[in-house]
C-alpha cells in the first residue's frame, strides 16, 4: 500500500501544515511532527511527538505518579496508625504551625531535613512543655512531612502499645515497632504506673534502641522531673528515653485547648444555625 502525502489542504482541521521540507508540522507549537532519517541507505520518514504533544504526555505522567505517590502516603499512615486509634495527628503539618514556639519548630524542620543523619546516629526528639502547648502538633508534623518523603513512621501513645501488648502477640508488637524507621510516642508518663507497665514500656524502648533506630517521644513530665525519679523502673525507663532522644525540644507558653474547643464550638453553632 502506498504512504500518503499529506498536502496541505488535506490538514485544515488539525491546523497541522507541511514545511518546505515536505514534513509534517504542529499547527500549534510550531515544532515538526516528522523527521526524515537514513535507514540501511534510504531516507525514511518517521514520525515524532511535537513539543505540545510531549508536553501533555509529559503532564499526564507526572499527575499519574502524583496519584500514585499519594496512594503511597496514604498506606504508610494508615500503616502509622496500627497502634493507635488517634488520627488527629494527621492534620497536623508544618504549614498550619502558628510559629508561637519558633525555636522548636526549627528544630523540628532541621530534624526531617537531617532525618538521614539522625536516623544513622540513632537520634531522636524529646518535647517536653506544659499541657497543650503544641508538643503532640510538632511530633505530627514531624511524621508528616517524614511520610511524605516515603519513610515509614509509626504514631502511638504508651496506653495504646500497653493496650496491644497485653490483648495481642506480645512477639509480633514488638517486631512490628522495629519496622518503623521513625517511632513517635505520644504523652510519656500517662501509662498507668505499675512495675508491669514500666517493664513494658522499658522493653519497648529498649527494643528501638538496640535496632539503632529513632524515637521521638512527647510528655507533660519536665527534664527535671524525669531526672529526679526515684523509682528504679521509672528511671529505667526515662534514662533510655534520654539516651535515645538527646535533643530536647522545649514548648512554653499557655494551653491552646481552650482557643481550639471555643473555635470548634463556634463552628458547631454556625452550622446548627445556618447549616454546613
Amino acid at each position: 500500500m502506498a504512504k500518503t502525502q499529506y498536502t496541505n489542504e488535506m490538514l485544515p482541521a488539525l491546523e497541522d501544515f507541511i514545511n518546505d521540507a515536505g514534513l509534517l508540522v504542529c499547527g500549534t507549537c510550531k515544532t515538526r511532527k516528522q523527521y526524515q532519517v537514513k535507514l540501511l541507505g534510504a531516507a525514511r520518514t518517521v514520525p515524532v511527538m511535537c513539543d505540545c504533544q510531549r508536553e501533555a504526555v509529559e503532564a499526564e505522567e507526572a499527575y499519574y505518579q502524583q496519584v500514585a505517590a499519594r496512594k503511597r502516603v496514604d498506606a504508610l499512615a494508615r500503616d502509622a496508625c496500627t497502634f493507635s486509634h488517634d488520627t488527629a495527628w494527621r492534620e497536623s503539618t508544618f504549614a498550619r504551625d502558628d510559629g508561637v514556639n519558633a525555636d522548636a519548630s526549627a528544630i523540628c524542620r532541621e530534624y526531617v531535613r537531617s532525618f538521614a543523619t539522625m536516623q544513622n546516629a540513632n537520634t531522636g526528639l524529646l518535647f517536653t512543655g506544659p499541657v497543650g502547648t503544641g508538643k503532640s502538633f510538632l511530633a505530627g508534623c514531624v511524621a508528616n512531612a517524614l511520610l511524605a518523603q516515603g519513610i515509614t513512621v509509626g504514631v502511638t501513645s504508651f496506653p495504646q502499645i500497653l493496650y496491644h501488648l497485653r490483648d495481642f502477640d506480645k512477639k509480633d508488637v514488638l517486631e512490628k515497632l522495629q519496622t518503623y524507621e521513625l517511632l513517635v510516642i505520644d504523652d510519656l508518663g500517662t501509662e498507668r504506673d505499675t512495675p508491669y507497665a514500666a517493664e513494658q514500656v522499658f522493653q519497648v524502648i529498649d527494643v528501638r534502641l538496640r535496632t539503632q533506630k529513632p524515637l521521638l517521644v512527647t510528655t507533660n513530665l519536665s527534664f527535671a522531673a524525669m531526672k529526679e525519679v526515684r523509682d528504679i523502673m521509672q528511671m529505667r525507663v526515662y534514662d533510655r528515653v534520654l539516651e535515645m532522644c538527646p535533643v530536647h525540644v522545649v514548648l512554653t507558653g499557655l494551653s491552646r485547648r481552650p482557643d481550639v474547643s471555643k473555635r470548634k464550638k463556634e463552628k458547631a453553632t454556625h452550622w446548627l444555625l445556618n447549616g454546613p
